[in-house]
């Protein structure tokens, strides 16, 4: 997440749309992450989508990325 958030704001004034790669704040190599991909979901809102859209209100874009979403019903 730090990663994205410091690209994210080395754009130019003139992006107003940036995507993120998929599964960006995990790694996309689920069958290396197994079962700890579970212990990375967030739940809606959460830290990740609170940062990004901090990044977004500041460098006045949109940011298009996902995660994985913790199930709110099995928590």
């Amino acid at each position: 997440l730090a990663h994205a958030r410091e690209r994210l704001q080395l754009l130019p004034d003139t992006v107003r749309i940036a995507c993120l790669p998929e599964f960006f704040n995990t790694g996309y190599h689920l069958d290396l992450i197994g079962d700890a991909f579970f212990e990375l979901a967030e739940p809606l809102p959460g830290p990740t989508t609170t940062a990004l859209g901090e990044v977004a209100r500041s460098q006045q874009m949109a940011i298009l990325g996902n995660i994985p979403e913790a199930d709110a019903e099995q928590e």
